[in-house]
């Protein structure tokens, strides 16, 4: 399997996100699950990078560790939502 590296020289979690899909389309789950966790670690909240390498820990059979990721979506869904319904009655 050949391997795709692309230099990243950013704090931008989006060049991290477009080298990952690149290793993911290319069946290279492990480099993806590198640059996802890269973003993840700039952008904590962005949940679409958490789906991201769940689905790619979960091609290389790794479900514990995909199921962590799905559940941290859940979770920051739910204190999201909370928030909203929060400050729609103004409790602050």
């Amino acid at each position: 399997m050949s391997s795709i590296f692309i230099m990243i020289n950013s704090k931008d979690p989006s060049e991290y996100i477009k080298s990952g899909k690149a290793k993911f389309e290319a069946k290279d789950y492990e480099g993806a699950i590198d640059d996802y966790s890269k973003a993840i670690d700039i952008d904590p909240m962005n949940f679409d990078i958490l789906w991201k390498r769940g689905v790619a820990n979960s091609r290389l059979g790794f479900h514990k560790e995909a199921n962590k990721d799905f559940k941290k979506i859940l979770e920051k869904a739910e204190y999201i939502e909370r928030g909203k319904e929060k400050f729609g009655i103004q409790d602050y």
